[in-house]
């Protein structure tokens, strides 16, 4: 026993005293790489050595494109939408938001009432023309197509500067038809409910108009009005959205003014998971950086846990019920089927495939694995520490090459 601590101390000491040089091709003729220990044999010719330099050079740069392209498909988060469930019972969703906005959005007798507060409109026979312009314009009012209400801005510039103190919001507002002037009879559940106890004003993009079972309504701001039988004989837009979101101005289906035909609208959900909100790239057409200075950019956000979406089949017919031509339209939305459709939105590449992926590739080109990182390691921290013994004994330390562990 004597004798193997006496051949394992002189072992230490001949490694400490051994050159840098020394101890990394150690390490070379050691290690579990490919291609290292031929590269760092003594006896090799000297061409054969740099040949499986250049070899190991062009191995690495190759893992490192790869596992570099690797990593990007990683950040990317790449997802897959797959149908998780075709019947889902559709209590599990709320029952779609309905947005009604009146084809009128301007009374013209609750107009001129408006602005007689703020002007003579008798004054002079040339303004009331100019603020019927102004109202055509105000019924035009859509963002972001403002430019449709040039003409009638052109045509009414005179009177412009008299209504400079008009809040347009609060002139919206008030030449709204009424939910009673739009609404005549509404049914939920097969019973009869007063409409304006279910629709509420709504902002929408298109101006003010009526919601039925919205969370972004003003609940309780029906706008009654009495006295008044006129009814809007132009139609109205209707929009079937999500309750927790503002109906989009882009969609909806037209329900034109005419008795004695029905517009059915038969809604089917589907709802996915995990969805990620995306910011356009800049310079994409029509997306222009200065229009969306100010916007969220949500390319980081976390994915949305929940999404639901409503799909419509829209059919226009004639209907022969007595009710039908009591009024000057009539609108019926109601489920298609008995279930909704349910998908999954998975992310396809995640931290695991990546791990799995990168050393795949390390595996393949290098012959490297775990085992080859705790190897490089170990040889890392000997040599530093017999280095670091080394410059200590030259400054003077006292302690023997036997004191060194490793």
């Amino acid at each position: 026993m004597r004798r193997i601590k006496q051949i394992r101390k002189s072992i230490q000491k001949i490694e400490i005293e051994k050159s840098t040089f020394d101890l990394i091709q150690d390490y070379t003729q050691h290690s579990s790489v490919h291609g290292v220990r031929y590269m760092s044999n003594q006896k090799a010719p000297f061409l054969e050595r740099i040949f499986w330099l250049l070899v190991l050079v062009v191995c690495i740069l190759f893992a490192c494109i790869l596992n570099y392209r690797l990593w990007q498909r990683y950040t990317a988060i790449p997802t897959v939408l797959a149908v998780k469930d075709t019947h889902v019972p559709l209590y599990l969703f709320p029952f779609p938001s309905v947005t009604i906005c009146p084809a009128n959005k301007v009374k013209k007798s609750a107009a001129l009432e408006y602005f007689s507060r703020y002007i003579n409109i008798s004054s002079d026979p040339a303004i009331q023309p100019a603020l019927v312009h102004i109202m055509s314009a105000l019924s035009l009012m859509q963002k972001p197509s403002y430019h449709r209400m040039a003409p009638h801005i052109n045509a009414s510039m005179q009177v412009l500067p008299l209504l400079s103190q008009v809040n347009i919001s609060d002139f919206m507002l008030h030449v709204l038809p009424k939910c009673e002037e739009v609404f005549g009879l509404c049914s939920w559940h097969g019973k009869n409910i007063s409409c304006c106890e279910i629709f509420s004003l709504q902002k929408t993009e298109e101006g003010y108009c009526y919601s039925f079972n919205s969370l972004t309504s003003e609940e309780g701001k029906h706008w009654y009005r009495e006295g008044i039988e006129q009814r809007d004989l132009n139609g109205a837009k209707i929009m079937v959205h999500t309750s927790y979101e503002y109906p989009d101005a882009g969609d909806g289906v037209w329900l034109p003014s005419t008795h004695g035909k029905k517009l059915s609208i038969a809604v089917f959900s589907s709802s996915s998971g995990h969805l990620r909100l995306l910011r356009p790239p800049d310079g994409t057409p029509g997306f222009d950086s200065l229009n969306i200075k100010h916007s969220l950019n949500c390319s980081r956000c976390a994915p949305t846990c929940y999404n639901t979406e409503y799909d419509l089949e829209i059919s226009y017919v004639p209907d022969a019920r007595n009710k039908t031509w009591l009024y000057s339209g009539h609108l019926d939305i109601f489920y298609g089927n008995l279930g909704a459709r349910r998908y999954l939105r998975d992310i396809t590449f995640t931290s695991s495939d990546l791990l799995v992926f990168i050393g795949g590739v390390a595996n393949l080109f290098l012959g490297f694995s775990l085992l080859s990182v705790v190897e490089f390691i170990y040889w890392f921290l000997k040599i530093a520490i017999i280095l670091g013994y080394r410059a200590y004994k030259k400054k003077g330390g006292d302690y023997d090459s036997n004191t060194v562990r490793y």
